[in-house]
């Protein structure tokens, strides 16, 4: 054997040692744990705009109803008088109907609107006592615990 060949051959092929070490580990932690909370503060910030949209689909459904029971109202009257026909009365009805189940699916997607706020947050709206207000007296919207 040569003097400048190793004795033990496999201690040549030592890994070599990664670049930073437990300084990289720890940037990747950081890094990833600021993707988590940038992930949930995306998923807070969805769930209240939906909240927030689905409250005012409820606004507008109850518009809505209020105009197609007005309609229905002075069709039915009309109707009576001989004014319009059995076929102007049912078109009414089915306005009135479209309405109500508009105000339904409406009130339907805020329920789970609340429901996917309580997820993205952790806590349960009832056990927790969390309330969404649409608004208070100046017009500001919030979230009260």
């Amino acid at each position: 054997m040569s003097a400048c060949m190793p004795r033990f051959p496999w201690a040549t092929v030592l890994p070599k040692p990664t670049c930073g070490g437990p300084r990289l580990t720890q940037l990747q932690l950081e890094a990833s744990q600021t993707r988590q909370e940038q992930t949930i503060h995306k998923e807070v910030i969805d769930a209240l705009n939906n909240l927030e949209r689905d409250w005012k689909r409820i606004l507008a459904a109850q518009q809505s109803l209020a105009s197609a029971a007005r309609d229905y109202a002075v069709d039915q009257k009309q109707f009576e008088l001989g004014a319009r026909t059995s076929t102007d009365v049912l078109y009414s009805v089915s306005r009135l109907a479209d309405a109500q189940l508009s105000r339904l699916y409406a009130f339907t997607d805020y329920e789970i609107s609340q429901i996917e706020l309580a997820r993205v947050t952790g806590v349960l709206l009832g056990k927790d006592r969390i309330q969404w207000d649409a608004q208070n007296q100046e017009g500001e919207k919030f979230v009260t615990f």
